[in-house]
């Protein structure tokens, strides 16, 4: 289950509509409609304004192992592209100035 639809179901047990929500933690109904499609994510203190207005456990609204995943997977190309520009920074730093005559 995601973090939005986690926020959705104790939301609809709570009997509390997504403005009603927007009001208590002081966002856009907007916003908490983005979190429960899966648009986008609460910050981690929204998590925990959340947790404490259904009385509930962070780990009860985010399963921690999926979600460091989705996390790893998210920025996994980041990491990637960071590594290989590195490397390439590296390689270019490494070069004498006779090989660098092709760079003008």
């Amino acid at each position: 289950m995601t973090v939005g639809e986690s926020i959705s179901k104790y939301r609809k047990e709570t009997n509390l509509t997504q403005k009603q929500l927007a009001e208590r933690l002081c966002v856009s109904p907007d916003l908490v409609s983005k979190w429960e499609r899966g648009n986008r994510r609460p910050d981690y203190a929204t998590v925990l304004k959340i947790c404490d207005i259904f009385d509930v456990k962070p780990d009860s609204l985010i399963d921690s192992e999926t979600a460091v995943a989705n996390e790893l997977k998210r920025f996994m190309p980041v990491i990637i592209e960071k590594v290989d520009l590195v490397s390439c920074i590296n390689s270019f730093c490494a070069l004498k100035p006779t090989q660098l005559t092709c760079i003008k």
